[in-house]
């Protein structure tokens, strides 16, 4: 990530991303110690650091006195006001808008109810870019530098059929999804939003987001696999802080691999749940309804965990085998108390290929619940924006400040 500085305008613009990220990865450094990291003279350090404090994005702070003789370095900090991303989950009948700010702060949160018929998907997209618009008119006075979209949004895969993605049309949440996914790609979302926006779009799927936000509590070198139990059953591969593309390009899809008759996803899902004791609920009804169920009728999941158990073990397994993760989380739209008796009833585990559970350099547990699950897709999609490990794009977001 950190190329060889070059007497370039593009290099300055690489630098001054690359110090910025050293900059929030050890707050109250001080440019000398971040500095012996960089691949560039301690000069050009300095240099560095005085621009990103000019343009607003860092600051200098007193460090408590080491006891050490002489006076000590000044650390630095990222200000948070410097730079802000409007982060947008979208639900089939809602989006919840997240101000975070260029310190990986959530500043305000919100949710904006959309009415519009199962099967208006242009009425649909109308009310999204509405939404989108009147927020980003109500922070005019802030500095955004850019839209970060998430949903329940498919992967494409060569040479899957259409029907491969489709859900049952029992619920409303199932006929939208079925009619959206079958008009909008990824692609298209963003270049939509943008286009009536104004402001450059990075679009990911939910369970990408998810990701990108348990990244953020992780040790920056690992590898890990993230499982979340959505409409369907999403999956992304965290690698040094970013979402690989290369290692494992359809990652997400995996809900569509068939395990004895059945996708993973008719059972390891938020809906596979739901089907599983027969909830009439939608997405966005049906979490309050579980979480209700969880602790007043915890029997009433024993026949979903009974046939979940071995079609997770069996995941975990075969995750394990094939990409070598330092660990595996997993969360959802189903409630914690769930998550855990899912990983309990997925015991035991075969031998790990990677590094037994108990060993001490592990650098992260081998089958855990998330610390950010759901909840934090918004944050996670912003961090997916404001990080230069998983956005090398941010470059030209710092660029577009220095001009």
């Amino acid at each position: 990530m950190f190329g060889t500085a070059l007497n370039t305008n593009e290099a300055r613009n690489r630098n001054l991303a690359a110090v910025l990220q050293a900059v929030r990865d050890r707050p109250t450094a001080s440019r000398k110690e971040l500095g012996r990291l960089m691949p560039f003279s301690l000069q050009t350090m300095t240099n560095v650091v005085q621009e990103l404090i000019d343009m607003g994005m860092l600051q200098e702070v007193d460090r408590p006195a080491s006891g050490s003789r002489g006076n000590p370095h000044r650390g630095l900090q990222v200000v948070g006001g410097g730079g802000f991303v409007l982060a947008v989950q979208f639900r089939w009948n809602a989006c919840i808008l997240a101000l975070v700010d260029l310190d990986l702060n959530v500043q305000s949160q919100r949710t904006i109810a959309i009415d519009t018929a199962e099967d208006d998907t242009e009425g649909y997209m109308r009310a999204l870019c509405n939404a989108v618009s009147q927020a980003l008119q109500d922070e005019a006075g802030k500095d955004i530098w850019a839209v970060a979209v998430s949903g329940p949004l498919p992967i494409g895969v060569l040479n899957m059929p259409h029907s491969a993605i489709e859900f049952s049309q029992r619920l409303p949440d199932q006929r939208w999804f079925n009619r959206f996914a079958g008009e909008y790609t990824s692609a298209m979302l963003g270049e939509r939003l943008a286009r009536e926006c104004g402001t450059p779009v990075f679009v990911f799927n939910n369970s990408q987001a998810a990701a990108l936000a348990e990244a953020q509590v992780r040790p920056h070198e690992s590898r890990f696999v993230y499982i979340l139990a959505g409409l369907g059953l999403g999956t992304s591969f965290i690698s040094s802080g970013a979402v690989s593309r290369d290692v494992w390009k359809h990652g997400g899809e995996m809900g569509h691999v068939v395990y004895r008759g059945q996708t993973l996803s008719a059972v390891l899902s938020a809906s596979g749940l739901r089907r599983s004791i027969n909830i009439d609920a939608a997405h966005g009804e049906m979490e309050p309804i579980l979480a209700r169920m969880a602790e007043e009728t915890p029997e009433r999941f024993d026949p979903w965990l009974h046939e979940a158990g071995p079609i997770f073990r069996f995941l975990i397994n075969f995750l394990e085998a094939a990409l070598w993760p330092d660990g595996i989380a997993v969360s959802g739209f189903i409630p914690t108390p769930l998550i855990d008796r899912l990983i309990e009833a997925a015991m035991p585990l075969q031998g790990s290929v990677v590094l037994p559970a108990d060993d001490p350099r592990r650098i992260m547990p081998r089958l855990y619940r998330a610390r950010h699950g759901a909840e934090a897709i918004p944050f996670g999609a912003a961090c997916g924006v404001l990080s230069y490990r998983a956005n090398p794009d941010l470059v030209a977001l710092i660029a577009a400040r220095r001009s």
